[in-house]
């Protein structure tokens, strides 16, 4: 089977790609041409794939363009945590001081941010 073939590869990175693109804020839905682009695949390879997650119920399909389902967003949520998860632990504003007594003792203990209680 070769890379384009495997559903089970594309439509992990197809939910992965749509929650995150929601996540940032750059839509609900994204467009055929838009998908093969950022997974650089061609328009016809996304159409199958797309058209397969529709029929699972992972997507939804309106105007040409496809949006995660409510199965889809926790799909695409639970796949990107677990693809991402070690890049993830660090949240923004979080202290990137590898002294800092907070990563010992806790957040609590961090001297490069003001805590409010």
């Amino acid at each position: 089977m070769s890379k384009q073939d495997n559903h089970i590869f594309w439509r992990d990175e197809i939910l992965q790609l749509l929650f995150w693109m929601r996540g940032e804020g750059m839509g609900e839905s994204q467009s055929v041409p838009a998908i093969a682009r950022c997974l650089d695949i061609t328009e016809a390879v996304a159409r199958t794939h797309l058209g397969q997650m529709v029929e699972a119920g992972y997507l939804c399909e309106q105007g040409g363009c496809f949006a995660l389902t409510e199965m889809g967003r926790a799909e695409g949520a639970r796949r990107f945590k677990d693809e991402f998860e070690s890049m993830l632990s660090q949240g923004h504003g979080e202290c990137t001081d590898p002294n800092c007594d907070c990563h010992a003792m806790g957040p609590e203990h961090c001297k490069s941010h003001e805590h409010v209680n």
